[in-house]
């Protein structure tokens, strides 16, 4: 995927002909024995199974005896009939589309209206899965942002919510997920936010001060301490879906008019030293670095942000009396509640009344239970 995401934007002839040389590479693995197997005798997998194949094949490294296997065991009876989430089912009108088939343009509104991208997600008990399904529901409906298509509503709502899912991910340090988000901006092709620009710049800070972007399981100290091959292969085996989704992002914001503004006045020329917004200290290291180099102006900008960011931490350490008086002072202060801040609200209503039902319950557990 990260092949053909490049492809269609890079030019340079140096990327170029690493483009082709990769695809040569994977050619013989998108088209083994087992993954021709896998077709064979499980028709309903067939067309995911067949992915690479299609996207190889689209780069100009085709395969017409696999290409008939894939097709025919796509066609089969029962094919068809695999169960899939909507996101699943976009990813299935997508790779369709790639592999030469015509898509109606009703098949894919159909599928948007019951997607994840047709309303807000559950952002204060949600999923790291739900956060995943809306970043591939985007890739395969943009086509990695090569293609426009009307979305189930209308963009500024939209990009509250994926602000608010960048500013839950950014404070558990997610980078792989931050990364996958902030393909939003290039992908549907708006300016650049303040927010997403802040996250953009904190991705590429700890890049730079780690030397890849780490992943959920990368621990920065381990890195440093090996060398050679040992620390290559560490790398690889915790951070290469994180360097994937940087790569996919880079790609995707060098598409025309949909880079990161380079002029934005957003960041200062270096760290002032400045301390973080007294509401969110105390948060982790690379946070506190990218708000020290922020102009005034940018922290006006962040400020409903920043709230967001204090908002997600009190909600991941079940802090909900500072929580609840945090979103008091915001209020108080006349600040607009973001999507975030009013799921956080109902949170809030819901807690209560949750303790008040379970109490007779417990009791009745309580009284029934066994003696230790």
């Amino acid at each position: 995927m990260l092949l053909h995401a490049t492809a269609g934007v890079c030019t340079d002839p140096g990327i170029v002909e690493s483009v082709a040389a990769i695809g040569s590479m994977l050619s013989d693995q998108a088209r083994s024995q087992p993954a021709l197997l896998r077709a064979a005798l499980h028709p309903s997998l067939a067309l995911g199974g067949a992915v690479s194949h299609i996207l190889l094949s689209a780069l100009g490294n085709p395969d017409d005896r696999a290409d008939q296997l894939f097709r025919t065991a796509a066609s089969s009876a029962g094919s068809a009939r695999r169960e899939l989430p909507p996101y699943g089912l976009l990813e299935k009108l997508w790779i369709s589309e790639i592999w030469g088939n015509k898509v109606p343009d009703d098949e894919w509104d159909r599928v948007l209206a019951a997607s994840c991208l047709a309303g807000t997600p559950d952002l204060v008990g949600g999923s790291r899965e739900d956060a995943y399904a809306v970043t591939h529901a985007l890739m395969y409906v943009t086509d990695f942002g090569a293609r426009r298509r009307a979305m189930p509503r209308p963009n500024p709502e939209l990009m509250s919510d994926i602000e608010a899912l960048l500013a839950i991910t950014l404070e558990r340090q997610d980078y792989d997920l931050v990364g996958e988000l902030l393909m939003t901006w290039p992908f549907l092709g708006v300016q650049w936010s303040t927010p997403a620009l802040f996250a953009f710049r904190l991705l590429t800070r700890v890049e730079d001060h780690v030397g890849l972007l780490p992943g959920g399981t990368t621990d920065a100290q381990t890195l440093r301490a090996l060398s050679g091959e040992r620390r290559r292969a560490y790398a690889i085996g915790t951070a290469y879906h994180t360097a994937f989704a940087m790569g996919m992002l880079c790609a995707a914001s060098l598409r025309s008019d949909r880079e990161p503004s380079s002029d934005a006045p957003v960041f200062v020329g270096g760290d002032t030293g400045a301390e973080p917004p007294a509401r969110i200290q105390g948060d982790e290291e690379p946070v506190e670095v990218v708000l020290g180099d922020l102009t005034d102006a940018a922290r006006d900008a962040l400020s409903p942000f920043l709230l967001d960011l204090a908002v997600a931490r009190d909600i991941r350490n079940r802090a909900y009396g500072e929580l609840a008086r945090r979103l008091a002072r915001a209020r108080s202060a006349g600040e607009p509640a973001s999507p975030l801040q009013m799921q956080a609200v109902g949170l809030l209503d819901r807690l209560p009344m949750a303790v008040n039902i379970s109490t007779p319950h417990t009791e009745v557990v309580s009284a029934t239970s066994q003696p230790e």
